[in-house]
C-alpha cells in the first residue's frame, strides 16, 4: 500500500488565469480544493499591509464605563467590577476583558492578584473624555 506524499507548490497566477489553472489541476487529477490557497497580496512587492494597532479600551463604550467605575473606588476585585459593569447592561465576563485591555493601555493597574485600580493616566484620560461633554 502506498502512502500519498504531501508537499507544497507555490504558483503565482493572475486572476484572469485562475480558471485555466483549475482546469489544468483537474486534468492532472489533482483536487484544487485541497491545493489552492489564495493570498490577498502581491508577494513580489514586499510585505502585506499591516493592520493599525487596536484602539485603546477607553475609546470603547464599555471602556469609558469601566474607567468611571474604577475611578469611583480605591481598588476593585474582578467579581465586584464585573457586577458593576453588569448594571450597565454588559455580561459579567466582559469585566475581565475590559480590565485587561485597560491595563495594557496604561489606564489601570493590578496592585494584587485579581485586584485592579485606575492609574493617574486613567484619571487624566477620564477627565479628558468628560470635558467635551459638559
Amino acid at each position: 500500500m502506498t502512502k500519498p506524499l504531501k508537499f507544497e507548490i507555490r504558483l503565482e497566477v493572475m486572476w484572469p488565469q485562475m480558471a485555466d489553472l483549475v482546469t489544468l489541476l483537474v486534468a492532472a487529477q489533482i483536487e484544487p480544493t485541497h491545493v489552492v490557497r489564495i493570498f490577498d497580496r502581491d508577494t513580489q512587492n514586499g510585505e502585506a499591509r499591516k493592520l493599525p494597532p487596536p484602539k485603546p479600551a477607553r475609546e470603547s463604550p464599555a471602556g469609558r464605563i469601566a474607567l468611571g467605575i474604577l475611578a469611583s473606588g480605591d481598588t476593585w476585585s474582578v467579581g465586584e467590577f464585573g457586577a458593576q459593569l453588569g448594571q450597565h447592561g454588559y455580561a459579567q465576563t466582559t469585566g475581565q476583558a475590559v480590565l485587561s485591555r485597560l491595563v495594557q493601555g496604561g489606564d489601570a493597574e493590578r496592585p494584587a492578584v485579581a485586584t485592579y485600580r485606575i492609574t493617574e493616566q486613567g484619571i487624566a484620560n477620564l477627565k479628558n473624555m468628560e470635558e467635551p461633554n459638559g
